[in-house]
């Protein structure tokens, strides 16, 4: 039974030429995941959008709750892949994870859980496709990480950190530090912990990867 429901804004007809594509792809995702969790029921939101994009890939993704998320792809982009390709897929199967996550925790009630969400969301790309980082979990050297453990250590549990600070630079910290530190604490943990996987942790909390962000900061230090 297909447990995923797709739904195209496409009120303007941009999406037509890559409908059967999304649908494709989207199929494709589940069934993959499908191999290693289960599948929840989830309505999917495919919209043209030029702002809910990641500008270098003309593709963008969003979840806020258990059994929804929206896709996001601009067709005036010259980075947008021609047909749509493993990116699409990667972007849905990110998003999945957060879904799952919606399903048992939440997603960002404090610094640490984002940090947690985005990383544990990345790292579960990486065991279904073996891929490559994504530009925006690689975007600042661990090395250059080091400075500002202390305070996603300090600000860790707090409830009202700045968001878009930490994830999308709009204050003091570099573009995307959020997420490739999320990355790298996952990194971490996974290291220290062999055994277990992202597909079996979408539910551990995120002070369980507290300590892993004192050990990266210790192995850089």
């Amino acid at each position: 039974m297909n447990q995923w429901t797709t739904h195209f804004l496409n009120a303007s007809g941009q999406l037509t030429p890559y409908r059967s594509q999304i649908e494709t792809l989207i199929s494709r995702v589940q069934t993959r995941i499908g191999t290693l969790c289960p599948i929840h029921k989830l309505d999917i939101v495919v919209q043209v959008s030029a702002v809910s994009v990641i500008p270098e890939i003309g593709i963008g993704g969003h979840c806020s709750a258990e059994d929804l998320i929206y896709l996001s792809i601009d067709p005036d982009n010259p980075n947008l892949e021609n047909p749509l390709g493993q990116a699409f897929e990667r972007i849905t199967t990110h998003e999945y994870h957060h879904a799952m996550r919606w399903k048992t925790l939440g997603y960002d009630r404090t610094l640490g859980q984002a940090l947690v969400s985005e990383g544990l969301a990345g790292h579960f790309v990486r065991e279904l496709y073996n891929s490559r980082p994504e530009r925006w979990e690689c975007a600042i050297a661990v090395k250059d990480m080091h400075q500002h453990i202390p305070a996603a250590l300090s600000e860790y549990d707090n409830t009202s950190y700045p968001h878009a600070e930490w994830f999308f630079g709009t204050g003091k910290f570099q573009n995307w530090l959020g997420y490739s530190m999320g990355f790298e604490l996952v990194r971490q943990y996974l290291k220290h912990h062999p055994n277990t996987a992202p597909s079996r942790l979408a539910d551990k909390p995120a002070i369980d990867f507290k300590p892993s962000l004192q050990l990266l900061s210790d192995e850089l230090a």
